[in-house]
């Protein structure tokens, strides 16, 4: 048992000790889960590698196109005169086969599969190591106050 300890961890301890009070280990886990950069980045991989998939799904889709158009007709001789023709239509395009685009799509649900291994892989990362530092804190405190407490016992006896 050390009764004496660097004051830097005794402060941290101590500022540790009253967050751990009002924190249980579903609160630091939490709080660890919204605040990680690293575990942050892996979720903002594995919703990018999903949006992947709607992108090569979509040069499988058919394309659409809409057009218009409208014409002034303005003849100084002949029959008819003058006039407006109006023009419109809708163009649909449609792939057959296409090896490239079906290869895309392919690739992008393996990689959306690899974004979701690493993903349940931070996340139980994650979740171990705040799970073994929350431990390691509460040790630490348990052992700071019996380091107190014994501290104050030799006192006493000192005192008498």
């Amino acid at each position: 048992m050390h009764l004496f300890r660097p004051l830097g961890l005794c402060l941290a301890g101590m500022v540790i000790h009253m967050t751990a009070v009002a924190a249980n280990l579903s609160d630091v886990v939490q709080a660890a889960l919204q605040h990680d950069p690293d575990y942050l980045t892996q979720m903002q991989d594995y919703d990018r590698v999903a949006q992947d998939i709607a992108i090569a799904r979509a040069d499988l889709q058919p394309s659409v196109g809409l057009f218009g158009q409208t014409a002034h007709i303005d003849q100084q001789s002949g029959v008819g005169g003058h006039g407006k023709t109006y023009e419109y239509g809708i163009h649909i395009d449609q792939k057959l086969l296409d090896f490239t685009a079906w290869g895309k799509l392919k690739q992008a649900h393996v990689a959306y599969q690899q974004a979701a291994y690493a993903k349940a892989l931070a996340t139980q990362n994650m979740l171990y190591q705040t799970a073994m530092l929350y431990f390691k804190v509460l040790v630490s405190l348990s052992e700071h106050d019996a380091a107190t407490a014994h501290l104050k016992a030799l006192k006493s006896q000192f005192e008498q």
